[in-house]
């Protein structure tokens, strides 16, 4: 206040100076109002502001005490109870993802992918060639590859993104059912049940037989289908005396290192050296070394090799289940993706919102 009393006393006197002697009552008018506002500045108008070069404290608020232990928010005693606002994922085109659940997912070598609820496509782990960077726009079902991935678009174009050095992301035009994507081509079931297949080719897994199909499975150099009879049938390298196909009915085939099938009456049955677990199965995913299926009651089951815990599902209710590379990533019934296994590189078995 001593430098504030020096200000007023300076003013005070150029005033009179001003005014001069002829002019008292003018000049007690003036030093009441300049008392005045004198006295309402040292009260304050209601703001907190500073005298440290007029830069006004920002407020402490509840959110900026919110803090995450394990996963949790904790807060402190007396603050708000109010969560922080998620993080929306997007995707490519920026647009957003939304944090809802999971229809499907697919696991591949280093990346995984899977189709929100609302059809929205995204992925994690691996993202060299741009495998996991999904375009925007919805999708009805997507298949992660080795280093590219492709998915179906709810009106049936098949769209595919990644690695292209042997033409696996350029599909053909028209109606699709299904896509499946290996490691360096991709086969996909059309509309009519026939099936159409690109990229690499050098061992005859791009060529398919005619006919008509119900579902296919691309694997590193093979391929193998159903076709509407329920027959399995296989083409590229390891059909020549390689792969022993078994007769019956099948539902689904599966293949990559293991060659699954998942016959009508919901058994398993393998035609490498893996045994397949005995009961009732609704789907099955063959992966690099193990292989896994959904029983009828939710719970999954995994067989064949171990070593990252690929094949050591967790427990509860699943919808769908996908093997790839030395980890599984599976569906539960509440739409959360959960994955198990090798989670190196690129955080591959960390989905979004999940575990």
């Amino acid at each position: 206040m001593a430098g504030g009393n020096h200000m007023l006393k300076q003013l005070l006197r150029s005033v009179r100076a001003t005014i001069g002697p002829s002019g008292p009552v003018a000049f007690s008018a003036l030093c009441m109002a300049l008392l005045l506002v004198v006295a309402l500045s040292a009260c304050g108008d209601g703001n907190d502001t500073p005298a440290n070069g007029g830069a006004q404290a920002t407020p402490r608020t509840n959110a900026a005490e919110v803090r995450e232990t394990g996963g949790e928010a904790t807060r402190p005693s007396g603050g708000s109870t109010a969560e922080p606002e998620p993080t929306a994922a997007k995707n490519a085109g920026g647009e957003a993802t939304g944090n809802g659940g999971f229809a499907s997912v697919s696991a591949s070598t280093n990346h995984s992918c899977g189709v929100r609820t609302n059809g929205a496509v995204e992925c994690w782990g691996a993202d060299l060639f741009g495998e996991g960077a999904p375009p925007p726009g919805e999708f009805s079902s997507v298949s992660a590859g080795s280093n590219h991935t492709c998915g179906v678009r709810i009106d049936g174009a098949v769209e595919c993104w990644g690695r292209d050095n042997v033409g696996q992301s350029t599909p053909p035009e028209g109606d699709f059912s299904s896509v499946s994507a290996g490691s360096a081509y991709t086969c996909g079931v059309r509309r009519d049940g026939s099936v159409a297949c690109w990229g690499d080719d050098e061992d005859g897994q791009s060529t398919p037989p005619e006919g008509e199909f119900v579902s296919v499975s691309a694997g590193d150099d093979t391929t193998c289908g159903v076709r509407s009879d329920a027959a399995v049938v296989c083409w590229g390298a390891a059909t020549g005396g390689e792969i022993w196909i078994p007769e019956g009915e099948f539902a689904s085939v599966s293949i990559d290192g293991p060659v699954c099938g998942l016959r009508t009456d919901g058994t398993v049955e393998c035609w490498s050296d893996d045994t397949p677990p005995e009961g009732e199965f609704a789907s099955i995913s063959a992966g690099a070394g193990h292989a896994c299926g959904v029983r009828t009651g939710g719970s999954v089951a995994c067989w064949g090799l171990d070593s990252f815990g690929e094949a050591t599902p967790p427990e509860g209710e699943f919808s769908s289940v996908s093997a790839g590379w030395r980890h599984t990533c599976g569906v539960r019934t509440d739409g959360a993706v959960q994955c198990w296994g090798e989670d190196h590189p690129n955080d591959k078995a960390k989905p979004p919102g999940g575990s």
